[in-house]
């Protein structure tokens, strides 16, 4: 993620306290792969959210909805925080985006980075590892930079998953929330605030 202080949506903290109805449609991972508009390949389409600069024609409204995404590469499917007003008339945007082919994602609600329209949430597949080994490195971690950010963490239980949630906090904050699945881990990133991420995660289900 980047380290500069997004310009976010001040109604969207206030909105996620409510309960989202679900969106119409359901997203899997080669839906998540289509252009926002005729013509736009995949690279372009990261390109656009990273690099566009920010146009007055943009909604970046606050979630109305969550749309369910299922990958059985990355063995997870999970509810998404989305709104299909989301983009503009040229260029739509889709709940997730599918980064690359090892298991990064970007989804949830919209934002402006150095001029740039991005997303606040992320995830990530790693190795699965034990909730022991994730703790043993947080440890190491918060040695290691205790001179330069505050960083602390908690083993925490949301549903059914043990969870190790960290945070980071140097210039703003950063949320993780790692999640030890059936053959992966999964780690979940959140810039400002760590409860709208917790709501997606509470909504985990491992995909054999």
């Amino acid at each position: 993620m980047t380290s500069v202080v997004p310009e976010q949506n001040s109604q969207n903290d206030e909105q996620e306290e409510e309960t989202l109805v679900v969106c119409d449609s359901q997203v899997y991972e080669e839906d998540s792969r289509k252009a926002y508009g005729p013509s736009v390949t995949q690279d372009e389409e990261v390109q656009y959210l990273s690099t566009r600069p920010k146009d007055d024609s943009d909604n970046t409204d606050p979630t109305t909805c969550t749309a369910y995404f299922e990958s059985k590469d990355m063995g997870i499917s999970l509810d998404i925080p989305y709104n299909p007003n989301w983009g503009n008339a040229t260029y739509k945007i889709p709940p997730i985006e599918v980064l690359n082919e090892v298991g990064e994602l970007r989804f949830g609600p919209l934002a402006y980075v150095e001029g740039g329209l991005t997303r606040l949430y992320q995830l990530q597949r790693y190795e699965k590892r034990t909730v022991e080994a994730i703790i043993i490195e947080a440890d190491q971690e918060q040695q290691k930079h205790a001179d330069e950010c505050t960083l602390d963490y908690s083993v925490q239980t949301h549903g059914n998953l043990e969870t190790v949630e960290r945070e980071v906090d140097c210039v703003f904050n950063i949320f993780t929330i790692e999640v030890p699945g059936s053959k992966y881990n999964y780690v979940f990133t959140a810039i400002g605030s760590v409860e709208p991420l917790v709501k997606v995660v509470e909504s985990v289900n491992f995909v054999e």
